[in-house]
């Protein structure tokens, strides 16, 4: 899930706006009374790792999560219990998603974007059991942003970020690739599969470059045939579903929730954001049967979550709560639709109810070897490039 172009953007410019306050602030009460104990800092600005990857196991039974310190979990969901913790190589980018195998043997983290020409494998494999790395699947550019798939379809199919306009799919065994295609002008910011494996959908994002073409497509997954192209939000949207019978498709966007026919691509309907002042749509999720969305806002504040649990069908709210505690970034459901997973700058995944909002249970994770690793890595490379010279 997927995280999100402009909105994004602009919620972490407001977050690194009000920390640069905080700690403007914080400098200059030092000055002026250096003997002072300074007060506790709240925990949402205690340095920490940002959870930037949630993937849910297709029978419902796994939760695998991964940080930007390359530290990669994956936890039992009914127990929380740690199933395995490894580290994403420090050689690749860090990860972008992370998807485990339909037999629960492998966790697959996909490399994540930072920079144009960078190098590394698309795809990292790592074996369940004994945490070691049992291969890595490479494709030009070489980053996965979301992965998605049906239990139907042989094939897994995953979108980049960056400068990646292109859809790719990949052999669901092996995770070799199969093909590639241009899907929009711009960067892709969205990908659904639908149940049988037979359809993808797509977003594209606005773009200064190409020009603002925010449509949704819908393509034959067995060939890359455009099927539908679609327009109606402002910006393109950040999430879309298939729903349960695959003749209808939820988009959320900054704008609106919409709902479509996938066969005549007709608008069926429009669900308009309700926003208190200065509140803003930064993440949103469409449940896998896209019964329900979740849309994520931000006070003014630039930190405080509030979290809605909505009808896809009408908009109508079923559940809505507020964690002052966690800036989400990435966001999971599972597939019966029962639980929300979020994660986002403290190292901790927190699963809800959907239909309470009630905090069900807590996976934290544990980045310090993958920090450590990182630290040393960082230290040879400087060492190296000292000797070089």
């Amino acid at each position: 899930m997927t995280a999100t172009p402009f909105s994004l953007f602009r919620r972490r410019l407001v977050v690194a706006l009000g920390c640069f306050v905080v700690a403007t602030a914080a400098m200059q009460n030092a000055l002026l009374a250096q003997d002072a104990k300074p007060a506790e800092a709240p925990a949402f600005e205690k340095p920490t790792e940002w959870i930037n990857a949630l993937g849910v196991s297709a029978d419902g039974k796994l939760l695998a999560a991964a940080s930007t310190s390359h530290a990669v979990a994956v936890w039992e969901v009914a127990t929380g219990k740690l199933v395995r913790s490894v580290i994403f190589p420090m050689t690749q980018n860090g990860p972008g998603a992370v998807m485990v195998s339909e037999d629960a043997t492998t966790v697959f983290v996909g490399n994540g974007a930072r920079r144009r020409g960078s190098k590394g494998a698309a795809i990292v494999h790592f074996d369940l059991e004994s945490g070691s790395q049992s291969g890595q699947s490479t494709a030009d550019p070489n980053w996965v942003h979301v992965f998605a798939r049906s239990p139907k379809a042989d094939v897994v199919a995953t979108i980049g970020s960056g400068w990646d306009d292109s859809i790719r799919l990949w052999d669901k065994g092996a995770m070799r690739p199969v093909r590639i295609w241009p899907a929009h002008k711009s960067r892709v910011s969205a990908l659904a599969m639908s149940r049988d494996g037979r359809r993808l959908a797509t977003s594209d994002s606005t773009s200064r470059k190409t020009g603002r073409d925010p449509s949704l497509k819908i393509w034959d997954a067995a060939t890359g045939r455009e099927l539908l192209k679609m327009v109606g939000h402002k910006e393109g949207a950040t999430s879309l579903a298939f729903s349960a019978n695959g003749r209808r498709l939820i988009s959320v966007g900054d704008d609106a929730i919409k709902t479509w026919n996938v066969d005549t691509g007709a608008l069926l309907g429009s669900v308009t954001h309700v926003l208190a002042k200065d509140e803003g749509v930064y993440e949103a999720l469409v449940a896998p049967d896209a019964t329900w969305v979740t849309t994520v806002t931000h006070a003014a504040d630039g930190v405080t979550n509030g979290y809605s649990i909505r009808s896809a069908a009408d908009g109508r709210t079923l559940a809505k709560w507020t964690s002052p505690s966690q800036t989400g970034r990435e966001f999971a459901a599972s597939p019966d639709g029962k639980l929300l997973f979020t994660g986002g700058n403290d190292g901790v995944v927190i699963a809800y109810d959907v239909k309470t909002g009630k905090v069900v249970r807590t996976f934290t994770l544990d980045d310090k070897p993958a920090i450590a690793a990182k630290k040393a890595f960082d230290e040879a490379k400087a060492k190296a490039a000292e000797t070089a010279q």
